[in-house]
Order: structure tokens, then C-alpha cells, then sequence
């Protein structure tokens, strides 16, 4: 699994790749006086930029949970009968947070049981 800075380099990557490629166009029209080309591989640029955006959307979501699940272990333990007791072991930290509440209602709920 790719960690969180590798993923965003290479989300990062095209978009540098496409500014650089941008910026010496435009440097080589201006030498040459031929805008016409430049306009034109500029439009098919953005239209092909346009058609392939929903296609982020997968490697942006994992982005996303990767940022819900967090890259810690999260462990909730419990003594019961004087012993530890583990409940729940799990690196997601929004999973994590919602057992974790439950788990103290429960105990607000029920004090001394």
C-alpha cells in the first residue's frame, strides 16, 4: 500500500509535467511568432485535461480515507474482572472514535456494571 506522501508526489507529478510542458510552448512561440499552433495544442490540452478529471476521483478518495484511517494503531482496552482485556485493535481512526463512544455511552449508561 502506498504511504500518503508517495500517493500525493504522484498526484502531484502531471499536473508539474503539464505546467512545464506549458510554459516552454509558450517560450518556443514567442521565438517563433506561431501562435495559431500554440492556441491550438493549448485547447486540446484542456479539453483532455476536462474528459479526464472524473478519473481522479478514485486516487483522491483513497487520499481521503487514507487521512480518516490515520497510520496509527488504535487499541481500546478494558479491565474486567481485574484482568486487561483488549476490544478493539485497528489503524482506523474514524472507526476507532465511533466504537470508542459507543463504548463510553454504554458505560455512562450503565456505571458499575
Amino acid at each position: 500500500v502506498l504511504g500518503r506522501g508517495v500517493l500525493v508526489l504522484l498526484l502531484s507529478l502531471p499536473p508539474l509535467v503539464a505546467l512545464v510542458c506549458v510554459v516552454s510552448l509558450l517560450w518556443s512561440a514567442q521565438d517563433r511568432g506561431n501562435w495559431t499552433v500554440v492556441l491550438v495544442i493549448l485547447a486540446g490540452c484542456a479539453v483532455a485535461a476536462l474528459a479526464l478529471a472524473p478519473f481522479l476521483e478514485l486516487p483522491l478518495g483513497w487520499l481521503d480515507r487514507s487521512y480518516e484511517r490515520g497510520n496509527r494503531v488504535h487499541e481500546l482496552w478494558v479491565r474486567h474482572h481485574g484482568t486487561e482485556v483488549m476490544l478493539v485493535r485497528t489503524p482506523d481512526a474514524l472507526r476507532f472514535g465511533q466504537i470508542y463512544r459507543a463504548v463510553q455511552r454504554a458505560v455512562e449508561q450503565h456505571p458499575g456494571s
